[in-house]
């Protein structure tokens, strides 16, 4: 990539931009790859793409450099590989969204840096990280498209207002519900909305269903759950449940080192051992049972299984300095009504470790009273937590049944434990199918509005299978038991 740098200084002109610059503005995050809701411990070996309010962010800081007036080049430790790259991705969005680049002119410019490589998230020191998938050229691709396809708009980067606008919003849904859009008003991925709920965070979402307003100012000055007041006992209990009357946001970069966290998830979630190199957790499974189809099937799989693609959240690590002055969230159902959501699909079954802790998932039954439509299909995780062809094929019956197929009013929300894995291949075969997009541009796209998506190169291999639509019939017809769902 060379320097990044003008080919010449312009007198009264500031002719490079070391990215060290960027990354001390506080709402760049310091420029530094993290998961809402985890610590940075937790992440592993990962290292980026940076989330979709980053990007927007780099993008404005940039912006107002080269309004300046002048040619700037950014400037990066020449070998600091992590950094080189996701400043690749950055400058190449910066081109697209500011300039109306195409991508074949990115590639051309920024040729050296195309075929870098990103770790799959989550991978941990241990696992075998040498099998790398997705590339910088792919975050581009899937720039690219969600500009084409109208999911990401130039307007927000109109104005700083604007820009601050749309990130603090991006900010708020993962920071608040733990979600995030795949496509704006049509497709989200989430946390299993417990492990939400039961976080000791009031600036999380607090409760599944619609309360009356004292039952809301009861919850304001009540721990929310026994369990989760036990657990942040035994940890060291943060102010923001000392003190309900400040409202702390969950910390988005946590300055955690990495020995202080090694074993926090199974001192907080007992029985749990997180597994990113092949290891199980035998833990006992819970007795809550779900209704949904197949499921004394799928449960008699997950009998002697447990989820061990994801780790569970750390609740010891979620304050932050910053406040929220507006109203606590609204419950997970309004929000739902809100979006325009009329369908949520689970993928993940009630006892899973970081869900059980809690009493596991919550009843669905509470969710259909309120008119939204619900179906179970818990997928095993583990083996790679892939889900088979015969799974994919009843979510792509259901959506196009219950959320109406080309309605773009409606909305579904998918859901596992932890939104990153089960859920996502799942979202990103709707979104193939429906639109009929590439799944390398696709996987690059959901990393960046979703960091920590798809959590094995197991899932990384087979979304990059799916050059569109075609291909993701062509494997529902292989390898599903029965033909092929048929939509229009």
């Amino acid at each position: 990539m060379g320097s990044w740098a003008a080919a010449h200084q312009r007198p009264g002109f500031r002719p490079y931009l070391p990215f060290s610059d960027i990354k001390e503005d506080d709402d760049f995050r310091g420029g530094g790859y993290s998961v809402v809701h985890y610590s940075r411990a937790a992440c592993g070996e990962a290292f980026g793409p940076l989330a979709l309010d980053q990007t927007l962010r780099f993008c404005s800081l940039l912006d107002a450099e080269v309004g300046r007036g002048s040619h700037v080049g950014l400037v990066t430790e020449q070998h600091n590989f992590e950094e080189r790259s996701n400043a690749a991705v950055l400058l190449g969005a910066y081109l697209m969204l500011k300039h109306n680049w195409d991508m074949e002119r990115v590639m051309l410019v920024l040729a050296a840096e195309a075929s870098s490589q990103y770790i799959c998230s989550w991978s941990g020191a241990r696992s075998n990280v040498t099998s790398r998938v997705l590339m910088v050229k792919d975050c581009w691709a899937g720039f690219s498209m969600a500009l084409k396809m109208q999911w990401l708009s130039q307007e927000c980067l109109q104005d700083d207002t604007l820009t601050a606008l749309a990130c603090s919003q991006y900010r708020a849904l993962v920071a608040q519900y733990d979600t995030a859009w795949l496509v704006p008003g049509e497709v989200a991925v989430s946390a299993d909305p417990m492990s939400t709920i039961n976080d000791p965070n009031p600036a999380t979402c607090r409760s599944l269903l619609p309360d009356n307003d004292e039952k809301e100012e009861e919850m304001a000055l009540t721990p929310r759950s026994v369990s989760s007041h036990e657990m942040l006992t035994k940890a060291g209990s943060p102010d923001s449940v000392a003190f309900p009357n400040k409202v702390f946001l969950p910390s988005l970069f946590p300055n955690v080192p990495a020995d202080d966290c090694s074993d926090c998830t199974e001192a907080l979630m007992p029985g749990y051992v997180r597994d990113m190199d092949g290891k199980s957790d035998h833990s006992s499974v819970g007795t809550q049972p779900l209704v949904g189809n197949n499921y004394l099937q799928r449960h008699n799989l997950f009998e002697n299984a447990s989820s061990c693609h994801t780790v569970c959240k750390d609740y010891r690590y979620h304050a932050s300095s910053k406040t929220l002055s507006g109203p606590f969230p609204k419950d997970f159902v309004s929000w739902c009504e809100e979006r325009g959501i009329t369908s949520v699909i689970r993928l993940n079954f009630s006892a899973e470790p970081g869900l059980k802790e809690f009493g596991g998932s919550y009843d669905q039954t509470h969710l259909l009273h309120h008119g939204l439509h619900h179906v179970d299909i818990p997928v095993v995780d583990k083996n790679g937590g892939l889900p088979d062809a015969s799974t994919i094929k009843e979510v792509l019956e259901d959506f196009g049944t219950h959320t109406g197929h080309c309605n773009p009013s409606k909305a579904v929300l998918v859901h596992c434990k932890g939104g990153f894995g089960r859920s996502m291949v799942i979202a990103c075969c709707l979104v193939i199918y429906k639109y009929d997009v590439p799944g390398r541009a696709l996987l690059g796209w959901a990393r960046i509005v979703r960091p920590g998506a798809i959590t094995t190169s197991m899932q990384e291999e087979f979304l990059f299978s799916l050059r569109g639509r075609a291909d993701l019939k062509s494997h529902l017809a292989r390898n599903a038991q029965q033909p092929c769902c048929s939509m229009s």
